[in-house]
């Protein structure tokens, strides 16, 4: 093998090995950025979530009675799904069960069927839930329950937007910044032929 062919190969393998790292790099850079893109949309997922809790906490604290007139509205809302024999049991907290036991045939004129009202001992924040069939079957109206089910709508978007906006955007930087080494590299080689 004569020196040119020796140099050829060097340089052929000096360009694969430049281009695999320059590859690894984008690679584990890219995992790296989307692992703390993740964090950080947890972490403001989590943020949004007890700040959210704090507003309606307050707001229900506010305005007690215009919570109350709501969960007057969920509960003649979804009568007809769950007005089933023999008899129909929704669990409060304690505070709104206090207030439900004082005016339990403001609900009953919804329903054609019995209902009993409990005090949950969990003591949600507020909302309620319901039992049919003596406890195959409950549906979850607490609001952390309905929160829970928004903030999946809000990490879905927030995962699209972050996604699709940061990761396009680091990943075209990286490639640019990969294309700039190739460049470099040809030009070191350039260099190295004219030696």
């Amino acid at each position: 093998m004569n020196t040119s062919e020796m140099s050829l190969k060097i340089k052929k393998q000096f360009i694969k090995n430049n281009i695999q790292f320059l590859n690894n790099f984008l690679s584990s850079n890219l995992l790296k950025t989307k692992e703390n893109v993740l964090k950080l949309k947890n972490r403001l997922v989590n943020e949004l979530e007890l700040e959210l809790n704090n507003i309606l906490k307050a707001q229900i604290n506010q305005n007690y009675s215009k919570y109350i007139r709501y969960l007057f509205g969920v509960i003649k809302g979804i009568h007809t799904a769950i007005d089933k024999p023999p008899e129909i049991v929704i669990e409060f907290n304690s505070k709104d069960y206090n207030y439900f036991i004082k005016n339990l045939e403001k609900i009953n004129q919804f329903f054609i069927n019995p209902v009993k009202i409990y005090n949950n001992l969990e003591d949600h924040i507020n909302g309620f839930k319901v039992i049919l069939f003596e406890g195959t079957i409950s549906f979850d109206y607490t609001i952390n329950n309905l929160l829970t089910q928004s903030i999946t709508l809000i990490e879905h978007e927030f995962s699209k937007v972050l996604s699709d906006s940061i990761i396009k955007e680091l990943e075209r930087d990286f490639e640019n910044f990969i294309q700039n080494q190739k460049l470099r590299i040809e030009e070191y080689l350039y260099k190295y032929e004219q030696v």
